[in-house]
C-alpha cells in the first residue's frame, strides 16, 4: 500500500470514470454567468458577451433572464454593425419568448437594425408595433418620434 492511503486502480483510456458526472460541472452560476456576460457587453467585448450569453442561454434556457440574454446578444451584434444577425437575435426573442417584456425595445431595434440596412418600409412597420402596442412604453416614445420626426 502507497503511504497516504489505499491504491487505486489504474485509470485506462476509455473507460468510463467512475460515478455519475454532472451535465455541465464548468456552468457558473446563473446569475454570475449573466452579470459577466453583461460586464463585458459594457466593455465593449462583443464578441465575448455573446458568447457568455450563448452559454447562459444553453445552460439556462428558462430562467427570468433567459429572454434578457437573447435581447443581449442582438445589442451586441448591433454595437458590431452586423445588423442582419441583430435581427436575427431579436427574432428568436419573438419566437422563444413571447411575453418577454423585452418585446418592446426588440422591435424598436429591430426597426433600427432594419433601417441601417436600408429597409425603410420595414423598419417603420416595426416602429408602428411598438408605437401602438406599447405607447406608455419609452421604446414606444422612441417609435413615436421615428414615426413623425421634426
Amino acid at each position: 500500500m502507497a503511504a497516504g492511503g489505499p491504491a487505486a486502480a489504474p485509470f485506462t483510456p476509455g473507460t468510463p470514470a467512475p460515478g455519475p458526472a454532472p451535465a455541465n460541472p464548468q456552468a457558473p452560476a446563473p446569475r454570475e454567468l449573466y452579470t459577466q456576460a453583461y460586464a463585458d457587453y459594457a466593455r465593449g467585448n462583443y464578441d465575448l458577451a455573446i458568447q457568455e450569453y450563448s452559454d447562459y442561454l444553453r445552460n439556462y434556457p428558462d430562467t427570468d433572464l433567459s429572454d434578457n440574454a437573447q435581447y443581449w446578444i442582438g445589442e451586441c451584434q448591433y454595437s458590431k454593425q452586423k445588423y442582419p444577425e441583430a435581427i436575427e437575435a431579436w427574432d428568436e426573442l419573438l419566437r422563444q419568448y413571447p411575453s418577454s417584456d423585452k418585446i418592446p425595445d426588440a422591435r424598436f431595434k429591430k426597426g433600427m437594425a432594419l433601417e441601417r440596412l436600408g429597409r425603410r418600409s420595414q423598419a417603420l412597420l416595426e416602429y408602428r408595433f411598438v408605437a401602438e402596442r406599447f405607447p406608455n412604453s419609452e421604446a414606444g416614445r422612441k417609435a413615436r418620434e421615428k414615426l413623425n420626426p421634426r
